[in-house]
């Protein structure tokens, strides 16, 4: 089973847990309210966080893809 993965599975593996716990996030952050003093430092640093993984991400796949096509 593993000789099966490869870079790309892992790739993808690790871009599918971070968007799926991305969304878990917002998803208990609309259940559980912030504190009013908190809040718009906490959804501006969880705003970031959500780009940066997402970018990072991104980035990662579309590098390997550049560099499959040479």
């Amino acid at each position: 089973m593993w000789e099966k993965i490869n870079k790309v599975s892992v790739q993808v593996i690790v871009a599918v847990t971070c968007i799926i716990s991305l969304n878990i996030l917002g998803f208990l952050l609309f259940f559980k309210g912030l504190p009013e003093q908190n809040k718009e430092i906490a959804t501006y640093y969880i705003g970031q966080l959500q780009g940066a993984i997402v970018a990072g991400i991104f980035g990662w796949l579309y590098r390997h893809q550049s560099k499959t096509k040479m």
